[in-house]
């Protein structure tokens, strides 16, 4: 459903930029988990066993000592455990194998995300991009295989932050300032909703709602851009 693929697009570069500047500053242990559907699985973390049970798409039953949780993990959304762990998931609830990500708890000490921090972490970003490999949401791809996606952030002193994401076969391999020649997408965003957005207790979900009340635009540049957002576009309506 095209209505789900945008909003898998846009949650995959929102997160993209609000996310990855907090890789620098929390240098967690993480350990990868990944399950089938229906798979019952053992995952270990800092000498914890946890039996993880992927019931439904993105349903988990997870078992350790005499203590069981169940939580729906959706796609860019974390859960802390009652041990302060935190499961991170990376994947579409539709994937037949989604990779859980066990972290240590956030220290308390460490920076919270902010629109500065971002500004500021670009050099750091592009970094970790050249060493890791980010890919855009699967089932997005429709979207955009390759190309560059233009972000414009209104800032509340009137002035306009602009900066573009590279992506290359489906994989984003830099951010760089300013306009570049040739943009596939446009998303405007103001600083008020970034803020917003990362003090939200669920950003998923805060993503989605802000780009459902018209304070995130996405804007197609080139024909066949344009094409693919306007039948998204109207499954979007017909199904949201």
């Amino acid at each position: 459903m095209r209505s789900i693929k945008i909003r898998l697009f846009l949650l995959g570069v929102i997160f993209l930029l609000l996310i990855l500047p907090l890789t620098f500053a929390n240098q967690t242990n993480e350990e990868d988990c990944s399950l089938s559907a229906l798979e019952i699985k053992t995952c270990s973390f800092e000498g914890v066993d946890y039996d993880v049970k992927r019931k439904v798409q993105c349903e988990f039953e997870i078992i350790y000592g005499d203590i069981t949780e169940q939580y729906d993990i959706r796609q860019l959304m974390q859960v802390t455990l009652q041990n302060g762990v935190i499961i991170k998931n990376p994947d579409s609830c539709s994937s037949s194998v989604i990779n859980l990500i066990f972290e240590e708890e956030v220290n308390e000490t460490n920076e919270e995300i902010t629109l500065d921090k971002l500004l500021n972490s670009k050099g750091e970003i592009n970094t970790y991009l050249q060493e890791n490999e980010v890919l855009i949401p699967g089932g997005a791809d429709f979207l955009v295989k390759d190309g560059n996606i233009l972000i414009n952030i209104s800032m509340n002193e009137g002035f306009q932050e602009l900066f573009y994401i590279i992506v290359e076969e489906k994989r984003v391999i830099g951010i760089e300032e300013g306009v570049s020649e040739e943009i596939s997408y446009e998303i405007k965003i103001d600083e008020e909703t970034i803020t917003e957005i990362t003090q939200s207790e669920n950003i998923g979900e805060k993503i989605v709602e802000s780009y459902e009340n018209k304070r995130i635009i996405i804007k197609a540049h080139g024909f066949g851009n344009k094409i693919k957002l306007f039948f998204g576009k109207i499954f979007l309506r017909l199904f949201a």
